[in-house]
């Protein structure tokens, strides 16, 4: 089952962005765990959207412990941050997965 960790971070100032680009891009690339997919979208001058999709748990909470020592390093650059994470419901064609929903 693919797990998405889904990070939204506001900063201070676009030069403050900018820095946590840069120095994520060399963070990340030694420690963190392989992703199934990565995705950034710049959400504003100061904001980005970080969308990565794990296969499993495990290895989704293990990026989730790197990801949040690094934000942590940079507390003074960031004004705020969201998580959120969860089962993909999706596929590339846009289809829904239905076989782990269940209604009462």
């Amino acid at each position: 089952m693919n797990i998405a960790r889904i990070r939204n971070v506001e900063c201070y100032s676009e030069d403050d962005l900018l820095w946590l680009i840069n120095n994520w891009a060399e963070y990340k690339s030694e420690k963190m765990p392989q992703a199934v997919s990565r995705t950034a979208v710049r959400t504003g001058l100061e904001s980005i959207m970080h969308i990565a999709i794990y296969a499993s748990e495990e290895e989704s909470d293990a990026a989730n412990v790197i990801a949040g020592e690094f934000l942590a390093s940079a507390k003074d650059r960031i004004k705020e941050y969201i998580t959120f994470h969860g089962e993909v419901m999706g596929g590339i064609n846009g289809s829904l997965v239905h076989s782990s929903i269940q209604t009462t």
